[in-house]
């Protein structure tokens, strides 16, 4: 997943943090 993110053009820390967030509360 984390290398997806990576792999995107432009993808700043806050869509990690919000990602991970994400997943949680789903």
């Amino acid at each position: 997943m984390e290398e997806v993110l990576h792999n995107s053009p432009r993808v700043p820390e806050i869509t990690v943090i919000n990602s991970r967030h994400f997943l949680r509360d789903y």
